[in-house]
């Protein structure tokens, strides 16, 4: 599996954005959205 450190730049995603602030995250569906592959 792929690590990200601290610092590391990358686009991702904002599925939802909860009520108590909690923001979630995805790196996957921006790729597979993007042209439907998933990249390694």
């Amino acid at each position: 599996s792929d690590v990200v450190k601290e610092g590391d730049k990358l686009k991702v995603k904002v599925l939802e954005v909860g009520r108590d602030g909690k923001i979630r995250l995805s790196h996957k569906a921006l790729l597979e959205e993007g042209d439907g592959q998933t990249h390694r």
